[in-house]
């Protein structure tokens, strides 16, 4: 990647805007590689935000190595998946609960009590199944 690219890069995950967030996502999409995996990078660096959420939500369509890229730094996107977990959308909830397993971030494990044990909750099996497989 070249410099100037680094340089945005590390600008858009640095800056408390919140308008940089569509902009690290498009480039989530980007035909180079480097661009792709830097803009995760600042996704991941950027303090919580709506591109966490996106990184959970999109979950299933990710690569391994952008997965192991993520582990490296489970903190980074705990509490997106802490809110993926305990959310009311259906494939958000089951991508949070698959990034958690990924990621094993036990730190979220209270999150998963919480949601297995909400009677009203119609993913409390699924918060339980998660908690047996950590």
């Amino acid at each position: 990647m070249t410099g100037g690219v680094e340089q945005t890069l590390e600008l858009l995950a640095e800056t408390a805007n919140e308008s940089a967030v569509p902009l690290l996502l498009h480039a989530l999409d980007a035909s180079d590689r480097a661009i792709q995996e830097g803009a995760l990078r600042a996704l991941l660096a950027r303090r919580r935000g709506s591109g966490q959420r996106e990184i959970v939500r999109r979950w299933n369509s990710l690569n391994e190595r952008w997965k192991q890229i993520i582990a490296r730094s489970p903190r980074h996107i705990a509490s997106a998946v802490r809110d993926a977990i305990l959310s009311t959308d259906e494939e958000l909830c089951i991508n949070g609960c698959r990034t958690l397993v990924y990621i094993r971030e036990y730190d979220l494990m209270p999150a998963l009590v919480t949601a297995a044990e909400d009677p009203s909750n119609p993913r409390s099996g699924l918060a339980a199944q998660t908690l047996l497989e950590l």
